[in-house]
């Protein structure tokens, strides 16, 4: 097919990171330098670095958009010159980054086959506002990050890998962001079945853009639904799922944390929107002349990740803002999800109410739905059975597919073969 479609030609412009700084003082390191910290492909970031001998490099994050913003967490290079040698890495300003307190309990990734897998490095501590981690590449070009990288272009080749299913219902552009990326509106439904006949879940994704697990669980529940799963094709009878999975490919393009283009974090442009956020406003115009020609809409879910909870949750509406049937259902539906994958916590999270300018807050206000953000955690979770291990791709692409399992058994009482 013709890629053209899902990328537009601003796309490559737009997709390399800052330029490294090599000798955090400004200057080359005294020493020859046989590692580099690469960052020329999608997505990547890194501040300035230097390499302090043979086996050890420290570097700083760099704040989003170049270190204009206030916002910094992410970072993602790849590690070259140092195979099968013990290397140690500082972070030498981890103390002055968004939730630094969370260092303590971090374990980066590692990637040795150019991001088809990752895997954590253990081998870390934080102290003094330096975050330290070491371990033994595999390879010339190993890829390091925060967390499992979910990039743009992962999330394009999906939608050109099941355009043509027959469960795939439009794969809509539905605006160009700031920096002129493409932002669709995936649909997936039984095409046997009417829309009038059916309800509708509304699914927003990557508001954040270094919340890469919130895109892993997305892709997960698209896969189940697609799948030859029965209770997915029962689902899909009586439930149309739209997807707007992407909806800030400016921010993971230029490596930022938290940020659009435009510095706007967009998970707090929901009630007045910002003309520096259009993908924001192209969203509730679409979700809201849904809701009003169709008034079919049962949940909408924002998906998250959280750095600092050690949980996998949702953050939903009070009964005083809803109401207590509204609330009791929730709740609910919250247990019933933790039958299915005990990696959510039906106690984590936290109600609250629809005053904030959060996607969560205008879901319920203008939809008057069940509305939820769907937390996941960075890194380890302290409950369950997983209780003390770190998250991985594959438990990731699990909560999503089981959020699909749990809204069929749980709202159409569709049994799965387990069940």
């Amino acid at each position: 097919m013709n890629k053209s479609r899902f990328r537009l030609p601003l796309l490559l412009s737009t997709c390399l990171a800052v330029p490294v700084s090599a000798g955090l003082s400004g200057s080359e390191p005294a020493a020859v330098k046989t590692i580099t910290l690469d960052t020329d492909f999608e997505g990547a970031s890194v501040g300035a670095w230097e390499q302090v001998d043979d086996t050890s490099i420290e570097f700083n994050i760099l704040a989003d958009n170049d270190g204009t913003s206030n916002h910094k967490r992410w970072y993602s290079f790849r590690l070259t010159g140092a195979a099968e040698r013990d290397i140690t890495l500082r972070i030498v300003n981890a103390g002055d980054t968004n939730a630094s307190g969370a260092w303590r309990f971090n374990a980066p990734v590692v990637s040795h086959d150019d991001g088809e897998t990752w895997n954590r490095i253990k081998n870390a501590r934080y102290a003094n506002g330096v975050f330290e981690f070491a371990y033994t590449p595999e390879t010339d070009s190993d890829w390091l990050a925060l967390v499992p990288v979910y990039n743009f272009s992962r999330w394009l080749d999906l939608l050109e890998e099941i355009e043509s299913h027959s469960r795939v219902s439009g794969v809509e552009l539905l605006a160009e962001s700031l920096d002129g990326n493409p932002v669709h509106l995936l649909s997936l439904a039984d095409p046997d079945i009417p829309e009038s006949e059916k309800h509708s879940i509304w699914v927003v994704g990557r508001q954040h853009p270094g919340e890469t697990p919130g895109s892993w669980m997305i892709e997960g529940l698209i896969r189940w639904l697609l799948s030859d799963s029965p209770q997915a094709a029962a689902l899909l009878e009586n439930c149309s799922f739209h997807i707007i999975g992407f909806i800030n490919p400016d921010g993971v393009l230029r490596g930022n944390f938290r940020t659009n283009a435009a510095g706007l974090n967009l998970n707090r442009q929901w009630l007045d929107t910002d003309p520096q956020a259009p993908t924001i406003q192209a969203a509730i115009d679409r979700i809201v002349h849904h809701h009003e020609t169709h008034d079919d809409i049962l949940l909408f879910s924002d998906k998250h990740a959280h750095s600092s909870i050690r949980e996998n949750f949702f953050y939903y509406n009070s009964a005083e803002v809803t109401s207590r049937e509204m609330y009791d259902e929730m709740l609910a539906f919250k247990r019933s999800f933790n039958e299915i994958n005990p990696d959510f916590n039906p106690d984590g999270g936290r109600d609250g109410g629809i005053a904030g300018t959060t996607a969560k807050a205008w879901g319920y206000r203008a939809l008057g739905v069940h509305s939820i953000t769907f937390e996941a955690a960075y890194q380890d979770v302290t409950y369950g059975p997983n209780d003390g291990r770190y998250m991985t791709v594959e438990r990731y692409l699990a909560l999503g597919s089981d959020f699909g399992r749990a809204v069929a058994r749980f709202f159409y009482e569709i049994p799965s073969a387990e069940d």
